[in-house]
């Protein structure tokens, strides 16, 4: 309830001005009843609440302004919520669904989120370059230790640097018990507060001799209105110590009246560098994920390189790539009395990065450098970061191919549609490069008995694997599939060859077959079939070729994304070469499909600058989300229209679902591994949607 009334408060406050929330469908929104949960229900409310606590996040453009059905509506949920996800929030359990159905939890969680980091995204030493003078030189603290808290952290001092101003005894350490008697807020109230304002505030000696801790709490926040800052709290929040709530109340105090402009800032600054664009995306996607270590959430990253150095950071992602990895009885737990613990845990995540199980490229960085802070042990991290995050997208690819128990019967309701429509696109889209006069027209189809069509379709899905010259072109069976995908499966010496000169030796064949599909190397799922059912042609025959043929295609499919995963020391660049190519293709077949003329010839295509060729991917992806009069056709030189359709590019890529985490920068700038996500995002959504 406290949650609610506050964040509809702040809600009317920080709009009653916008174009098109103060309609009356919006705004204002009584706290007192649950109409904040219905307001958000057209997903309008809450872009417009991201780019207000993250300005230019979300190109307004792209949004349905007036959503007149659910779908609509649905959008407009993907775009925000993806474009959360983007800013740092973790979206883990939370649908366009939730939002649509105003679930309370969900949609307060989410609005909490999204307003701590408007609040907290100036609190540091780069936009207050004033809140050097809190570095603590009586301990040894560095500029860099101070530039390494986080902005809660960074409030306390502050608080209790204005308090020792005063010449009082209070301190606090929290936002919880040491405000309840407001005393703390009275006095930093006064302060902060401009000089002209002090005559219309209570005094603060006027506070103390209330008893009543409500009656003085209500004293404090007339001060904080005399300040236009009564945000966020009620006299009963104060009493209570409600953290989430007196936070956002410091803040709200900091970002009106820091004081800190008159205030020489101590020590070196020299050595505070901002944030690069890298590595916020990096540090966003991090947030995103809704890491946990033993059993409980890991706080929000504000700092990339301090925060990742006690390496549970680093575990945690581990973990949700290949859950289990980690062994977490042998993982120190916070708070870390001795170094020796956090360097510990450190060599363990470099050691699960590079084994067996996640096989990541790890040269020249070991447990030290995560720890440490120096510019090169920072660039170690970040190309191991990098390493984790192309983990993490190839681990989601795969498992939109892993058609599971469960969901194998909604599969085979449109079963025979999509085999042959995939079947099909594939040879046709591959008749230029390599002459295939084969197709499909159903599970029917005779031509299906000589494996030819299959043959055909394994070569162009991966070229060079077939070896044609073993291929007898009137009859061809089922086990050279299964050798394609398990090499060495096939006891070749056991089949017979062709010609043959009796019906049994081509049963026999066929007997082999089933066998090597159930074996212990291939493990398919075979029920009721057996070799007579692969030569004869009756319609039940015809039905279980189709049973075995599809699990034969998804076993390959899986093949070739699980080979994406498995980055062994000698393959890596090769399997780069790989994961760029299968994306590319997927790209260029998408958008030569749906009749575009743009196509992609690598991560560093000078092109992708002006996005037009991820725009017309979205639009091959899902027709008519892209509005193509948003779009600057012509913008070679102009570096603002390119930027322009980036912007777009991005939102109507989250609009879709799409998870992107770049920013427009990364594509104008043609910023390869950011470009190689943003594909990579977006396919993962063709398969989803798939």
């Amino acid at each position: 309830e406290p949650e609610k009334r506050a964040f509809a408060g702040w809600i009317n406050q920080n709009f009653k001005d916008d174009k098109m929330l103060s309609q009356p469908k919006y705004l204002p929104i009584d706290p007192a009843n649950e109409e904040l949960f219905q307001r958000v229900k057209d997903g309008v409310m809450l872009i417009k609440v991201i780019n207000k606590n993250a300005p230019d996040t979300i190109d307004e453009r792209v949004m349905n302004k007036n959503p007149k059905n659910e779908w609509q509506m649905r959008e407009n949920h993907e775009l925000a919520l993806n474009s959360a996800s983007a800013i740092g929030c973790s979206i883990v359990n939370m649908g366009a669904a939730d939002m649509l159905a105003g679930s309370p939890h969900l949609v307060l969680g989410l609005l909490w989120q999204i307003i701590k980091i408007g609040l907290t995204r100036k609190i540091n030493l780069i936009q207050h370059p004033g809140l050097a003078c809190l570095v603590d030189e009586t301990s040894g603290e560095s500029m860099k230790d101070l530039q390494n808290l986080s902005p809660e952290e960074l409030l306390i001092r502050w608080v209790n640097y204005h308090l020792q101003n005063a010449g009082v005894h209070k301190r606090i350490r929290n936002f919880t018990d040491d405000i309840k008697d407001s005393e703390a807020y009275i006095w930093l109230l006064h302060q902060i507060s401009p000089p002209e304002m002090e005559s219309r505030m209570q005094n603060p000696q006027a506070v103390f001799n209330e008893t009543d801790l409500k009656r003085r709490a209500e004293m404090t926040l007339a001060t904080a209105e005399v300040m236009k800052c009564k945000t966020f709290v009620s006299p009963q929040d104060i009493v209570d110590g409600i953290y989430k709530l007196n936070l956002a109340f410091v803040a709200n105090l900091f970002n009106t009246y820091p004081a800190l402009d008159s205030v020489k800032a101590a020590g070196d600054t020299d050595s505070i560098i901002a944030e690069t664009r890298e590595e916020r995306t990096f540090r966003n996607w991090i947030n995103s994920l809704g890491l946990k270590a033993f059993g409980n959430p890991l706080p929000f990253i504000y700092h990339l390189y301090g925060d990742l150095a006690n390496g549970l950071v680093i575990l945690a992602i581990e973990d949700q790539i290949a859950p289990g990895v980690v062994e977490w009885k042998k993982i120190s737990k916070p708070p870390f009395k001795m170094e020796i613990h956090q360097r510990q845990n450190c060599q363990y995540a470099v050691g699960y990065a590079s084994g067996p199980r996640l096989k990541l490229k790890i040269v020249g960085i070991g447990g030290d450098n995560l720890y440490d802070q120096s510019d090169e042990d920072r660039t170690l991290k970040l190309g191991l970061i990098w390493q984790l995050m192309r983990a993490y997208t190839g681990k989601i690819l795969q498992s939109l191919q892993a058609a599971g128990e469960e969901g194998e019967q909604q599969l085979q309701k449109d079963i025979d549609k999509s085999i042959i429509d995939f079947v099909n696109h594939k040879v046709l889209t591959s008749v230029q490069y390599s002459g295939k006069q084969t197709s499909l027209s159903s599970f029917k189809d005779a031509s299906i008995s000589n494996s030819l069509v299959i043959i055909d379709l394994i070569d162009a899905i991966k070229p060079k694997v077939v070896d044609y010259t073993l291929v007898n072109l009137n009859c061809a069976q089922d086990s050279q599939i299964e050798d394609q995908i398990a090499p060495g499966v096939v006891e070749w010496k056991k089949i017979s060859k062709p010609p043959f000169k009796m019906e049994i030796h081509q049963r026999q064949n066929c007997q082999y077959a089933v066998g090597y599909a159930s074996g212990p190397r291939l493990k398919l799922k075979i029920v009721g079939i057996g070799g007579d059912n692969l030569y004869d042609q009756s319609d039940e025959d015809r039905t279980l070729k189709l049973g075995l043929i599809w699990q034969l295609m998804r076993a390959y499919t899986g093949k070739i994304l699980q080979s994406l995963q498995a980055a062994g020391e000698e393959g890596e660049q090769q399997l780069q070469k790989d994961i760029d190519k299968s994306i590319i293709d997927f790209v260029n077949h998408k958008l030569s499909s749906s009749g575009k003329q743009t196509s992609l010839s690598s991560f560093k295509d000078a092109s992708i600058s002006n996005s037009l060729v991820i725009i017309d991917l979205i639009d091959a992806i899902k027709p008519k989300v892209v509005d193509y009069t948003l779009v600057n056709l012509n913008c070679a030189q102009d570096s603002q229209a390119k930027l322009d359709n980036a912007k777009l590019a991005i939102n109507w890529g989250r609009k879709i679902g799409a998870r992107i985490y770049a920013l427009p920068d990364d594509i104008v700038e043609v910023k390869p591994k950011m470009v190689l996500t943003v594909f990579a995002c977006l396919m993962a959504r063709a398969l989803q949607n798939k």
